[in-house]
This record gives C-alpha cells, structure tokens and sequence, in this order.
C-alpha cells in the first residue's frame, strides 16, 4: 500500500435564488398590517386580508374585522402597529348574515400538478341564537369545502352543549377552544380562496365571533406533525410561529417590517460533491479552504457523507457559516473516510469556492 499526498478536489459553490416564501397565504400570523393598511375604507369590515364581501344581501355596518393585539389583549383596527396573536371577525345585529372573503389580489395560484397542504387554527364565541361558517375554496370560489358549520338559523349552535363537529373529520370544538384544521389536497390550476360568515336569528345584540391564526399553505404533503402549533394560550406573536423542521434554512422575515414572521427563507445553492473516495482507497483529509471571491458576505456548509446514507443532520460539519468578503476560511481536520464517503458543499452564491486537501491510501 502506498500514500500519495494532492489536492483531493476543487469545487465552486452555485448561487441560490433570492428568496422563498414557505408560506403561500400572505401573512399567515396577521402580523404586516402594520404600516401595511391605514383606516379601512366605506365600512370597518374591509380590511387587508379579508374583505366585505358585497354578494350578500344582508349588508350592514354592524359587522367588523379586529386584530388582537398579543402583548395586552386589546383588539384593535388595521392601522394600529404591533403583533398581532389573531384576527377577529364579529357582529351583533338580528337577522344579519356578514359575510368575508379573503381578498382576491391575495389568492394564492394552485399548481394542477402539485399537492398542498392547508392547516389553519380558529376559534368561536358564538351566542344560542346565532351561527357561523369557515369554508375553503380550491378553485377560485367554484365550489366550497366547509370546516366549521353551526346550524343555519337554528335557535342554538352547534350541538346541545354548545360545541361544534368538524365538517371533514368529525372532531368535536368546544365553545372558545383553538382547534386546528389540516388536511392535504391536489391543485387545480386555479386559485385558493377563504371565507368567514357570521349570523343571528332574532336575537339584538348577542355578540358572535369567530378567530383566525397560523393560515398555513404549503407545496406538498407534509405530515401534521411538522406543521407549526398554536400556542396553548391562543397567541402566536412570535418571530419563530412558523419556523419547522423541513424548513431550516436562514429566515429573513417579511420585507421592510419590524413585526416580521419567519415564513421567508434565503435559499441555498444545490450541493456539490467536493470529494468522493474511489474504490478500494482509503483516504485523510487534512485541510478543507473555503474561499470568498466576493465583495460581500456569504455563507456556506460542509457535509462528510458516509458511503450509502442519505444525507441528514448528523452529517454537517458546518451549517449555514457566515464568511465575510475576500476572505479565506480554513478548517483543519485529519478526517478518515473509505471507500465511497463523499465532502459536500453547499453554498448561496456561485463566488465561494471549495478546495480539499489530503492524501490516499492505495491498495
């Protein structure tokens, strides 16, 4: 056997595209009102996600949309800054039906050949004389999948204790409870719409309420287990509501707002093999550079692949690393690796490069 000393592999890392909104419903946390949406116009139950929606015979100015400020629990307008836990829709008035509808210059595209993944958390406060609908359309408001559904014009809601059965699994909701709906579905190539609607039968000022949070839509079927959990208080209001395990990547936040949720991420360029062992060798990495031709900062990460595992956490070296401007990176290792292990490199812009050094074992 004999040891041959040389440059084990060179590699370029390859650019990234700029960002990645996990999140096809804008503003899952109801979160960018802020500075995003002054005093709404004609009547307060228009607002930046949801709006009035006129088809409904029963108009009037009793009905409004509130956002729940999560630090005092004040429910406040569209145009007041801060986090906000929920969206609350409400009214008051007898034989009235409001009716929302999730703004249509915001309706997410569903890709035909693409399954997605809905979850969204709600709960109600309705009185015995009133009800309500949570519905979903997958098709641009063609036809409507009921999640929550109180008994129209009945003299109470829901079943005889007040609770409520979802429509598509049966669960039972208790009055004033956060429940979340999940469920997976294949696109349409048309548009994904909500709407919300609230109603009283004979009964002057008897106060309904219904509360969204953490809309969540994605690409693909994930498990519900991956998917981000209510709090058990009901509040959401923090920077990480929507930050999950498939997603563990650099979060950047919604663009120019203090009150950012993590649902955009900055991607990173696909992996490249910086060095795989022949057959047979035997082989000691010494040193790894990491070179940043660039003016600006990068990142980048390192991986040591053992021979016929998929690639997993426990394979990184390094993770997301920042590395300033024309500068040089070097890790020092004296790693052992046989035949078939493999470096990978990973990197979010094609001006990093990689450049292993080491020796082989011959046979």
């Amino acid at each position: 056997m004999g040891t041959i000393y040389k440059i084990l592999g060179q590699v370029q890392g390859t650019a990234a595209a700029a960002k990645q909104n996990l999140n096809l419903w804008p503003d899952p946390n109801f979160e960018y009102y802020a500075g995003n949406h002054t005093s709404a116009t004609g009547t307060a139950s228009n607002g930046p996600h949801f709006v009035w929606w006129q088809g409904d015979s029963r108009n009037n100015s009793h009905p409004a949309q509130h956002y729940q400020d999560s630090g005092n629990g004040v429910y406040s307008q569209f145009d007041t800054p801060g986090r906000s836990s929920n969206l609350r829709f409400s009214q008051h008035h007898d034989y009235v039906e409001p009716h929302w509808r999730s703004r249509e210059e915001l309706a997410p595209f569903l890709d035909a050949s693409k399954v997605y993944t809905l979850s969204f958390w709600h709960k109600l406060q309705v009185g015995n004389h009133g009800g309500h609908t949570i519905a979903y359309s997958t098709n641009n408001s063609s036809s409507w999948n009921t999640v929550r559904n109180g008994q129209s014009y009945g003299n109470h809601s829901g079943d005889a204790n007040g609770n409520y059965i979802d429509a598509n699994t049966g669960v039972q909701q208790s009055q004033g409870t956060w429940v979340q709906h999940y469920t997976t579905f294949q696109g349409t190539n048309s548009y994904f719409r909500m709407y919300v609607r609230l109603y009283s039968y004979h009964y002057h000022n008897e106060w309904q309420y219904a509360h969204l949070d953490n809309i969540y839509l994605t690409e693909g079927a994930l498990p519900k287990s991956q998917l981000p959990l209510k709090a058990p208080d009901g509040a959401s209001g923090n920077p990480n509501a929507l930050y999950t395990a498939p997603f563990t990547t650099r979060s950047e936040g919604w663009e120019t707002t203090a009150y950012a949720s993590a649902t955009v991420r900055r991607l990173t360029g696909s992996w490249q093999t910086a060095y795989l062992v022949p057959d047979t060798y035997q082989s000691v990495v010494s040193t790894i550079t990491i070179s940043n031709i660039a003016d600006a900062a990068a990142t980048y990460r390192v991986a040591v692949q053992k021979y016929g595992e998929t690639l997993t956490h426990k394979h990184l070296l390094a993770f997301d690393q920042p590395i300033n401007g024309n500068s040089v990176e070097t890790l020092t290792l004296g790693l052992t690796l046989g035949a078939g292990d493999r470096i990978i490199v990973q990197s979010d812009v094609d001006k990093v490069q990689f450049q292993v050094y080491g020796s082989e074992i011959t046979p």
